[in-house]
């Protein structure tokens, strides 16, 4: 323990005063002020006096005496001092070392630290800080070197981003250019620097330490011993190998990063930042109640207004450098501050700044109630080229949205039950001097706020919401895998070789510049992708091993059923049962709302000279408000006098219901003709596929528009169920009219053919335009079969005719409806038909927006046999049998409808073909054609192609006129993922034969053909040849003469008639009676008197041509008209001036059939022991009327139960 001098003298205490000193510092050193007592001389009491006042240093001052302790003590007793003290204090400054950073250099001699002498002096527990004393410690200068480099050593490089080293031969100080002290550098290099390093780049210059050293080494392999195991090379190319033949290339950082500026510190903020981040949440921050239950919503939306503000602060900052030269690090200063805050952004934070939301007016209870939660905006439309703009904290849109928010929150705070800072006393809450405490009690709590936002969303693992409107729904991106493989499913992704740049951000590199990929990531694009699966495990898993479990995955993955769909192959190949095809085909169709129209040209086409025979539509009409529904659809017009010809009219009930009639109308002299098809559903919506065509009245086809015809037209309606996947609804009607004005109305009569009808004055009753929906139209030149318009009806995009060719030669003109304009402007309608010459487009009047629509439907398309291995979707076999004899029990006699089948293929393909599109396209141009009987031909054995095949291909190729770019095709495909096969490699039956991927295969018109066992050719080494020998000689010593003569004359002419009546013998009958008076030909009386001699009878045969049957066996009994005209004309008019009874064609013998007796007038007679099967000839069967059960598809999915 220190004493006093009084103490060590044996002096009574005396009142000492303490004084302390601040003093000066420099930099390197910091005073400590220390208090030294120093004795002064001691004198005897007799050479001083008591009370004189002793002189004082200047530097030291006195102070009022005060007890230490504080308190003075009473009644002192009177002092006997012996001596009395002279005190001198003086004072020692003791230094402490000052250590600070630099963060800026001004010049030479004066650098910018990060704390002062102050604040170091505060932390070692001195007040005054800095000497201010008589004699401080001198100061400390500064002088700032910059390590420098001398290349004369050659050992000097620049290093730029791409790791290549460039020697530095010279360097020199440029104070010219750059005035401010350091000044620039200006080096010349050995070679130049790469084309890549540009201004403000980043470069590194230093000298090499070590030298480069190269070492040659020997490898010698190591012993093997006799008993070894040699591991086996992977299977690459088994889809189920963990090992997979995908390789990177090696890269620099600047390479994985980008030399893109923006995106590589998106890539630093957001990944290498974000590196070691949890799962993020999908959190929904428009709402407080979704992530603050202890934590203050009034702070957090005060924190992101004072980051905001920072933000905007350093923007503007930077950008008062942006005109400043060589202010490159002042800009990037600043920006490195605007990044950091950015980094420190808080989930809602994020919210506030990179959203976008307005208020929308909803429901509370049901979720659709949506509020303007985030930050205002003032530009950009939220994309990664393109991000929102905030608008500033001084704005008026800010300041409103931010005054209505803050009044929100704080009313959110003071009803939050759970909240800290309302768990706090009320004395600590009320006091305002503890608010720096409560700041700091919501900080922690924003922290538990982050613990019980993850143990609430464990929940949402089991949370099956896609997410696709609203990402906040559904469980979390990251979490995908991990929730399939608790459920049992592995999912891959083909993502893993694509740039970061396009994973991350949607941008990728074209030539030098990054541009926009997609809008939306390619990572948010898996993860969507991923949740459908998810979603959809349970039916995947239910239909595992079926055709509708590969169909659902492809639906996920959101591929179009047109590009990428399940290809099965074989099936049954029954006589008379044709294979169909059935698909899901997404299309377009026109609406009209009753004041629209497409008109056509209704005139005679090139292609055949003459009107179409066939006319196809396919509608669905629509109940309209007006009271009557009275439509026309299709409306032949003369356009010169704006009359009404004929038509396909729709004709209301008069019902309330969506029933109508169809009629087929033409007008003539008469008035009206008109076919119906009663009772239809013309008014619910649903498609139906109507045609007209007319033929001739034997059911030929006509040859030319002459009115004088008796014509044949039918009107047919026929709808398909794809539910059923049947033709379910087809009636038809006609009429035959003989030559009158009404065949003229189809033809001459017309040159314009309204669709959805013009709905003229002139047309019988109150019909209106149509009002509906229309998918195709087509007009043919020849009459179109019944069996090919049910094609059309099932698959409504075939467009197969009569023959092979037809699609070709016999469609006019085809108008799909499959657009997507507007044709108020582009008023034209394609016509999409084969054969190009001759493009008869549609004009559209009454349009006054796109009122294309989409529509999904199925198609049941009849297949070309191509052979065992052609796709089709009749895979499931219903055995039917019969008995071809009486029961045996040493032979079968049971056959049945699938013994002569080939067996089935169990081949499955999921692939993206180049030639899938061609292929369908052949099987709507040909449908059903057999093409065995095109490469059967025993005259091709030897040939290296089928002649009967490559005769259709040539017809099926002429419609195009360029070749088709698979390349485009190609280019398509890389856009989808194709970890979709290995998902559905999952869900195959292990005896499936699958086919994945991409296949190029030939088409179906296209088949390979090897001649096997062809007989050897050889070349004829036999030559002939000429020689002229004229050139040798000066005169001819050959010479050659022919004579060719011509003959000319009459076959069959008579010379004992006339010229002028026709004489020719082949206009002779054949047969010639002898001993009859010949009044039916040429020779009159010539074989009067002629008999046979020998043999007989008394007839002959001259046969001039080959004889032909032209009629049947005229009847005993039954006789018909025959009319007597007296010139062509009045025959064309059908008026003839006699007529008579003759006999007719028609069978008398039927009375000598028994089975066609008993069809007729006797009826068939069967018992029990006549019927092939034994039993009754009609069965009942009692059934309960009130159950209906659901069977699998067939004739039908009803049926009662006995």
């Amino acid at each position: 323990m220190a004493r006093t001098r009084e103490e060590e003298l044996g002096l009574p205490p005396k009142d000492t005063a303490f004084v302390q000193y601040g003093g000066n510092a420099t930099i390197g050193d910091l005073q400590e002020s220390k208090l030294v007592e120093e004795e002064a001389d001691l004198d005897k009491v007799g050479d001083t006096k008591p009370d004189a006042e002793i002189p004082i240093p200047k530097e030291v001052t006195v102070a009022d005496e005060v007890p230490i302790g504080g308190l003075k003590p009473t009644n002192p007793p009177p002092p006997q001092p012996e001596f009395i003290t002279k005190e001198t204090t003086t004072q020692i400054p003791i230094y402490r070392d000052f250590e600070a950073n630099i963060v800026d250099v001004i010049n030479k001699t004066t650098v910018r630290v990060d704390k002062d002498f102050n604040q170091t002096a505060q932390k070692v527990g001195q007040q005054d800080g800095d000497y201010l004393g008589t004699d401080p410690r001198e100061k400390t200068y500064f002088n700032v070197v910059y390590p420098h480099f001398t290349p004369d050593d050659g050992n000097v490089f620049v290093i730029a981003n791409d790791d290549k080293e460039a020697l530095v031969n010279n360097m020199q100080v440029d104070n010219v250019t750059v005035t401010d002290y350091p000044h620039s550098i200006v080096l010349k290099l050995n070679e130049p620097l790469n084309e890549n390093v540009l201004t403000s780049d980043e470069i590194m210059i230093g000298s090499k330490v070590l030298s480069d050293v190269s070492e040659s080494v020997v490898l010698i392999p190591p012993f093997e011993e006799e008993d070894y195991q040699v591991l086996r090379t992977p299977n690459i190319d088994d889809i189920q190998s963990p090992i997979r033949d995908r390789q990177t290339s090696y890269t620099t950082q600047n390479t994985l990063t980008t030399t893109d500026t923006k995106i590589r510190k998106n890539f630093e903020d957001t990944i290498i930042s974000a590196s070691l981040d949890s799962v993020e949440l999908n959190v929904d921050y428009s709402k407080y109640t979704n992530f603050v239950n202890f934590s203050s919503a009034e702070q957090r939306l005060k924190n992101f207004k004072y980051k905001l503000e920072q933000i905007q602060t350093y923007t503007q900052e930077s950008k008062s450098f942006t005109t400043v030269s060589a202010s490159l690090g002042e800009r990037n200063k600043w920006d490195r501050k605007i990044r950091e805050v950015k980094q420190g952004f808080t989930g809602y934070e994020k919210y506030l700044f990179e959203n976008s939301t307005t208020f929308t007016s909803g429901s509370a209870i049901q979720d659709t109630e949506r509020f303007n939660s985030a930050w205002p905006k003032t530009g950009g439309s939220g994309t990664y080229s393109s991000p929102y703009i905030n608008a500033h904290t001084t704005a008026s849109v800010a300041t409103t949205w931010y005054t209505a928010q803050i009044i929100s929150a704080s009313s959110y705070d003071t009803e939050n039950r759970n909240s800290v800072n309302n768990l706090l006393p009320r004395f600590i809450d009320e006091d305002s001097a503890n608010d720096d405490f409560k700041k700091f009690n919501n900080m922690i709590a924003e922290f538990y706020d982050e613990l019980w936002l993850y143990v609430t969303h464990m929940s949402k693992i089991s949370d099956r919401s896609e997410g696709l409107v609203d990402r906040n729904e559904g469980f979390p991106d990251d979490l995908t895998f991990d929730i399939a493989k608790g459920l049992g499913l592995k999912l891959t992704s083909n993502k893993d070789l694509i740039p970061l740049e396009r994973w991350h951000l949607g941008q990728y590199l074209t030539g030098s510049t990054y541009v926009q990929y997609s809008e939306v990531p390619e990572k948010d694009i898996q993860s969507e992708i991923q949740k459908r699966v998810i979603n959809n495990l349970p039916y995947l898993l239910k239909t595992k091993g079926t055709k509708r479990a590969l169909e659902g995955i492809i639906n996920c993955y959101g591929i179009p059923s047109t590009i990428l769909r399940v290809e099965e192959y074989g099936g049954p190949d029954v006589v008379g049962k044709p294979q169909f095809l059935i698909k899901k085909r997404f299309t377009k169709a026109l609406d009209f709302k009753g004041g629209q129209n497409v008109t056509v040209n209704w005139g005679q086409n090139p292609k055949s000279g003459r009107r179409p025979d066939t006319v196809e539509i396919r509608f669905a009409g629509k109940n309209s408000d007006s009271v009557s529904n009275n439509r026309v659809l299709l409306e032949g017009n003369d356009s010169g006098s704006n009359t009404f010809r004929w038509g396909v009219l729709l004709r209301d009930n008069g019902s309330v219901d969506s029933r109508g009639h169809i009629d087929f109308v033409l007008s003539g002299s008469n008035g009206y003709l008109s076919q119906s098809l009663l009772d239809m559903p013309v008014y619910d919506g649903d498609f139906i596929s109507l045609m007209v065509n007319r033929v001739s009245s034997s059911g030929a086809q006509l040859a030319d528009d002459s009115n004088s015809q008796k014509i044949k037209y039918t009107i047919y309606g026929k709808r398909y169920d794809s539910g059923r996947s049947k033709i379910f609804l087809e009636k038809s009607s006609s009429f035959t009219i003989t030559g009158s004005s009404y065949n003229n109305s189809w033809t001459s009569g017309s040159n314009k053919l309204y669709i959805g009808g013009l709905a003229n004055t002139t047309l019988v009753g109150a019909y209106q335009k149509y009002t509906g929906s229309l998918m195709e139209f087509r007009m043919w030149n020849t009459a179109l079969s019944e069996s090919k318009f049910d094609n059309h009806v099932a698959a409504p995009s075939t467009y197969n005719g009569n023959h092979f060719s037809a699609s070709y030669t016999d469609l006019v003109v085809r108008y799909s409806f499959n657009d997507d304009k507007d044709l108020s402007s582009d008023t034209s309608i394609l016509d999409i038909s084969s054969d190009q010459s001759f493009a008869a487009n549609g004009v559209a009047s009454g349009f006054a927006s796109n009122t294309f629509k989409s529509i999904e439907d199925e198609e049941k398309a009849r297949v070309p046999n191509i052979g065992p291995n052609r796709p089709q979707s009749t895979k499931i076999r219903i055995e039917s049998s019969k008995l071809v004899g009486n029961l045996n029990h040493q032979k079968k006699v049971e056959q049945s409808s699938f013994d002569l089948a080939p067996v089935d293929s169990n081949k499955v393909g999921i692939f993206f073909s180049p030639s899938d599109v061609i292929n369908d396209d052949i099987i709507r141009s040909v449908a059903d054609f057999n093409f065995d009987d095109l490469v059967g031909d025993p005259r091709d054995r030897y040939e290296y192609e089928y002649r009967g095949l490559k005769y259709v291909a040539d017809q099926y190729w002429q419609k195009y006129t360029s070749p088709n770019n698979f390349w485009d095709y190609l280019r398509l495909i890389k856009y989808y993922d194709f970890a979709i096969f290995d998902l559905c490699n999952k869900f195959l039956p292990a005896r499936a034969n699958e086919r994945f991927g991409l296949v190029i295969e030939p088409n179906l018109l296209e088949r390979s053909k090897e001649v096997v066992g062809k007989t050897p050719s050889f070349d004829n080494l036999s030559f002939n040849g000429e020689i002229n020998l004229t050139q040798y000689a000066s005169e001819n010593l050959f010479s050659a003469s022919a004579e060719y003569r011509t003959y000319r004359g009459v076959i069959g002419y008579d010379t004992n008639h006339s010229a002028s009546f026709g004489s020719d013998i082949f206009r002779l009958p054949t047969l010639y009676k002898l001993g009859v008076n010949d009044r039916s030909g040429n020779y009159g009386t010539l074989y009067l008197q002629a008999s046979a001699s020998v043999g007989g009878p008394n007839y002959v045969f001259e046969e001039g041509v080959q004889p032909f049957i032209s009629g049947s066996r005229l009847s005993k009994h039954n006789q018909e008209y025959r009319f007597f005209y007296s010139s062509s004309v009045s025959a064309s008019k059908n008026d003839f001036y006699s007529s008579s009874f003759v006999a007719s064609e028609h069978d008398n013998n039927v009375d000598s059939y028994s089975n066609l007796a008993n069809l007729f007038y006797e009826g068939c007679l069967q018992t029990a022991e006549t019927t092939p099967d034994g039993f009754a000839p009609v069965e009942t069967s009692d059934v309960k009327q009130t159950r209906l059960v659901v069977q699998e598809p067939g004739r039908s999915r009803l049926k009662t139960e006995r």
